[in-house]
């Protein structure tokens, strides 16, 4: 079993690197993106006071915004906002602007992120993850930047903020920072008094990391460990004679643990950080600020590994020395009836598994299948990501023709006791055709809720109710979520009379108008150069680019994982089983017992323990019959096949050993 631990160390080391590097990376990700908002909390004893401005004008922001940066210079606060600037249609750049005297923020970066950082001070430029720009006065490297995604986290001077501020703004977070929050809450509202409304955030909100913990990783990892420590115990209990002989020769108990033991401890050790240098060289490569602190965590993981491995190897060897009877054969009963139980276990969490892994690709696929029907209209418009909510801006887009409105209630976080859409007419004609000459405003219920109140649904408007009396599904169109309503209330709205029921992100503008079309449309009331509009389309790519083709290919290479450790744990139950039934199966098979009669014992045990897993899921877990059926099936053809694999490798090899006079 030896190339079989080997294997198993390999494993060990790449699952335990990969949670480090996970975790690790994902730590970044959260520190680079809460500067602004939650980092001060974990780095001083400074507690946060949030509040937000929205729809004020441009120039009462200003103001505001000179007398708040005056207060924070005259009381030490630390002052922060952010806001997020699409470069492209993948790729975001999240700028911080940040008042920060005594420069924390900056020196916590530099110590864990700084790469060539010459600023002592945001006030002598700005930092960021871009290496590429050449006006930076400073970088901050990620342990491994393929998390970035390509996006771009910048930090710089409150100052830059003012002078950039428009009214394209929708709307504004800052974060106070002090000891003393009461005085920060009394303060503010002296300046904004008469100047500026404003509204309190939750100021008890607390930042936690927001590590992401694969647990498919976790529970592979707990499984080798497991795998490990039966075959290093099975592998020890054979050289129970060989020491036994070695001792009764006068080897020293040091000779006797440098000759069996040490050398073994030692290509275990090595192998494992071989394996971690290796996957650090490949995955991170640099001997930057956080690759340094990568290196302390997979050193960290390396001594836990090396301490758990050597207990266990002495613990095995102190049982040897102290327990030795050369004329008695090694008994596996024990060790098989752990391996049994141990792979049954396993079999039921792996049914589990792959159940829920067939649910999310079934669920996946019909995710895409939904995504993909919208292509045909995403072809035709344009999605406005960014434009300034302005009541007459919207109204003159909604004017268009061609535009398509549809806002989702669910999405939009309201609560209404049943489901509930607004929809303009080019929105509602997808689906309704026999709707066509019902004006705006109107309610479309299902006739299922006859009965039902239906003021809240009306919206203030004096609409027409119609009652619906087939069912339809209705596809959000605007969101990138996958998400779809069956049989909702629809109130028809067309936004162009009384309050405006949408807001930009709500909006799909067609395409065959230029983009500049629609700017100078709007342009007399908004600053148009902000408004920013992609093809609708994109978003089709961009979802199976960083959503659905990823996790399909993340549920089969977890898959493929639990596969192999399954068929490790599957070999190693039956090469116990053989050292432990070698005799009488090889005796059967010399007094001409067919293959069958030899092994039904080990199909029929193992191919009924499966009535458990198939209970847990069916009566326990309530999960889908049929789907049980044919993930158990699957778990039955695949073990049936290996295990006849092993079984006539086995089956060979311990006849002949047998009649040689071997154990095995």
């Amino acid at each position: 079993m030896k190339k079989l631990m080997y294997i198993l160390v390999v494993l060990l080391a790449t699952l335990s690197f990969s949670i480090k590097f996970i975790n690790k990376n994902q730590n970044d990700i959260n520190t680079l993106n809460e500067v602004s908002y939650g980092l001060v909390n974990k780095i001083s004893d400074k507690e946060n006071y949030r509040i937000i401005i929205e729809n004020e004008s441009l120039e009462n922001n200003k103001r505001f915004l000179d007398e708040l940066l005056k207060l924070c210079k005259s009381n030490k606060y630390i002052l922060a906002t952010s806001q997020l600037l699409n470069t492209d249609s993948s790729t975001i750049k999240k700028i911080n602007y940040i008042y920060d005297r005594d420069n924390i923020i900056l020196k916590y970066l530099n110590e864990n992120y700084g790469y060539k950082v010459e600023a002592v001070s945001l006030e002598n430029g700005y930092i960021t993850t871009d290496i590429n720009d050449t006006k930076a006065s400073g970088y901050l490297k990620a342990t491994s930047s393929i998390y970035l995604d390509g996006d771009v986290y910048e930090y710089t001077n409150f100052n830059n903020f003012i002078s950039e501020l428009r009214n394209v703004n929708n709307y504004i977070i800052y974060n106070i920072y002090n000891e003393d929050i009461k005085e920060v809450e009394k303060n503010i509202a002296d300046i904004a008094d008469g100047l500026i409304n404003y509204t309190p955030l939750d100021s008890e909100e607390e930042y936690e990391e927001q590590i992401e913990y694969i647990q498919d990783i976790y529970i592979i990892l707990i499984i080798s460990v497991i795998a490990l420590l039966i075959c290093i115990i099975n592998e020890f209990l054979k050289l129970k004679k060989e020491v036994g002989v070695v001792k009764l020769l006068g080897y020293s108990k040091k000779d006797i643990f440098y000759n069996f033991f040490f050398q073994f401890v030692l290509r275990i050790i090595s192998i494992f950080v071989i394996v971690n240098v290796v996957l650090w060289m490949i995955f991170v490569g640099s001997f930057s600020k956080s690759g340094i602190i990568f290196i302390k965590d997979i050193l960290s993981n390396s001594l836990l590994f090396v301490l758990v491995f050597i207990i266990t190897v002495i613990g095995c060897y102190l049982m040897l020395v102290r327990n030795i009877n050369i004329k008695k054969s090694v008994n596996y009963d024990i060790l098989l009836k752990i391996s049994f139980l141990f792979k049954n276990i396993i079999t039921i969490l792996l049914c589990i598994i792959v159940f829920y892994s067939f649910v999310d690709i079934w669920a996946i696929g019909n995710e895409t299948s939904l995504l993909l029907a919208k292509k045909e209209i995403y072809d035709k418009y344009y999605r406005v990501e960014n434009m300034a909510d302005d009541p007459n801006a919207m109204k003159t887009l909604l004017k268009e023709k061609d535009t398509l409105a549809c806002f989702f209630y669910s999405e939009g976080g309201a609560e209404t006791e049943l489901p509930y859409i607004i929809v303009n007419r080019n929105y509602l004609d997808l689906y309704l055709d026999e709707y066509k000459d019902v004006k705006s405003p109107a309610l479309l219920v299902p006739e299922a809720y006859k009965g039902e109140i239906l003021d809240q649904y009306k919206d203030g408007t004096d609409c027409e109710v119609f009652y619906l009396k087939k069912h339809h599904i209705y596809q959000n169109l605007i969101s990138n979520n996958h998400d779809n309503i069956k049989d909702p209330i629809i109130l028809l709205s067309d936004g162009t009379d009384g309050d405006i029921k949408y807001n930009y992100s709500n909006l799909l503008l067609s395409n065959n108008k230029e983009m500049s079309y629609y700017r100078n449309l709007v342009s007399e009331y908004i600053d148009a150069d902000q408004i920013r509009l992609v093809n609708a389309s994109d978003l089709i790519n961009d979802t199976l680019s960083y959503y659905t083709i990823p996790t399909v290919v993340k549920l089969f290479l977890y898959m493929s994982i639990y596969l192999i450790v399954y068929s490790i744990i599957i070999y190693i139950y039956m090469k116990l089983y053989f050292s432990q039934k070698a005799k009488e199966l090889s005796l059967k098979k010399l007094l001409g017992y067919d293959f069958f009669r030899r092994y039904k014992e080990i199909y029929g045990i193992n191919l009924i323990a499966y009535l458990l897993p198939f209970s847990i899921n069916v009566f326990l877990l309530k999960n889908n019959i049929l789907i049980t059926l044919i993930v158990l099936m699957f778990m039955v053809f695949f073990e049936i096949i290996i295990e006849s694999i092993m079984i006539m490798n086995f089956d060979k090899k311990t006849t002949v050993n047998l009649l040689k006079g071997s154990d095995e």
